[in-house]
């Protein structure tokens, strides 16, 4: 089972992305974030990697979650990167995922609401010819949630995240039970 080497959620964890990136050994980062993420956001992000003397490389905007938008950008980016950030929602978050795992590079996923759980998962949602497809991507190497930012998110992404958080309730439970009954 593969899971993420960096799990930090907490209040402020966004202002500490820099201290992350230093420790995992990341001297230097592409920045993907949101299209509309509120400025506050990206200039906190900005400042963390800052502070620790992480290089961004590149940051570029993310609107769009399609393929050959992603193949582009891996494309662009140098091949001696040391890892992605993706910073916001779904888009961005799915595209700086197939990027990472096109480069074979790590990623640090620093979602801004907890709309879904798509995050922290091996697959990205990318639209080809139009249509949605799951792709296999890379788990990512560190999830950074800043709490105090997901409780700002727009009511909407709160309502949209009530059913995934219900769900992994019942997810946890049936792993203890599988735990349990089968070792």
């Amino acid at each position: 089972v593969e899971i993420p080497t960096l799990v930090r959620m907490k209040p402020g964890a966004l202002d500490r992305l820099g201290i992350y990136c230093r420790r995992a050994g990341f001297s230097q980062v592409a920045l993907l974030r949101s299209t509309g993420l509120p400025e506050s956001i990206l200039h906190r992000a900005k400042a963390a990697l800052r502070g620790e003397d992480i290089h961004v490389v590149r940051h570029l905007e993310i609107a769009s979650s399609d393929f050959d938008d992603a193949v582009a950008i891996f494309r662009s980016l140098p091949g001696d990167l040391g890892a992605l950030v993706g910073l916001g929602g779904g888009k961005a978050l799915d595209i700086a995922k197939y990027v990472s795992f096109l480069l074979r590079r790590p990623y640090l996923a620093v979602p801004t609401s907890l709309s879904n759980d798509g995050f922290c998962s091996p697959q990205s949602s990318l639209e080809i010819a139009g249509r949605r497809r799951s792709l296999p991507s890379a788990m990512p190497y560190g999830v950074v949630v800043d709490t105090a930012t997901c409780l700002d998110a727009p009511p909407v992404l709160w309502h949209a995240g009530i059913g995934d958080s219900v769900a992994k309730i019942t997810a946890v439970a049936d792993w203890k039970l599988a735990f349990h009954a089968r070792g």
